[in-house]
């Protein structure tokens, strides 16, 4: 791809689940649980099932796009007026018909494939970049906008709208992440069954010793 609009971050295939506040995607092979998480119960296909359904808002793929582009960089230190000059030019054969594919090899600082920038998932790419091309349909073209990079003009080619994530994708992921939240919470109920039955005392300076508390 094109290092013209340079990716900020890859968006993840699915959002997080309010449980975990973590992406199931990142989610790590479970370790070796602590004594006092080993009893957590397993989660059940029943249970796994359960809460794909009940979470399906976070189960959601992102939006993939594909556009082209012409592209007159200022953030090397190049003159922003001739950058400015030779966008709207490309600009106006543009509107006099002359083909994208064209223009962009004539006058683009990203010469090759026409400015053709390929398939990229949404998030990809810098904010102002798809800001501009997200609400376009394909076939259809933005005027000349800016972003860190320099001076756009974008053609979006297809765009496919997010969709659900299938069971069989995530199944394996629920189940960890469900299996992390019981060991978690069989930890909690350990720790709290320990602290009720200590006899805790608490030590001043001088060394007497207040009675158990």
């Amino acid at each position: 791809m094109c290092n013209c609009v340079v990716p900020e971050q890859v968006a993840h295939t699915y959002d997080r689940f309010p449980e975990t506040d973590s992406p199931v995607c990142a989610v790590p092979p479970l370790g070796q649980p602590s004594p006092q998480a080993a009893g957590a119960p397993l989660p059940t296909e029943e249970e796994i099932e359960a809460f794909y359904h009940s979470q399906g808002d976070n189960f959601r793929g992102a939006a993939l796009f594909r556009a082209a582009h012409i592209v007159k960089h200022t953030d090397g230190g190049q003159d922003e007026d001739e950058a400015r000059a030779i966008i709207e030019t490309a600009q106006a054969e543009l509107l006099a018909g002359v083909s994208f594919s064209e223009v962009a090899e004539r006058y683009s600082d990203c010469k090759g494939n026409g400015g053709d920038l390929g398939e990229f998932v949404a998030g990809k790419m810098v904010p102002e970049f798809e800001d501009a091309i997200r609400n376009l349909s394909p076939g259809e073209r933005t005027g000349i906008f800016r972003t860190p990079f320099g001076f756009h003009i974008a053609e979006l080619r297809a765009k496919t709208p997010p969709g659900t994530v299938s069971f069989e994708e995530v199944r394996d992921d629920i189940r960890r992440v469900l299996t992390l939240m019981r060991q978690q919470q069989q930890f909690l109920r350990a720790v709290a069954a320990l602290r009720s039955r200590a006899d805790i005392r608490f030590v001043v300076e001088n060394g007497t010793a207040p009675s158990a508390q």
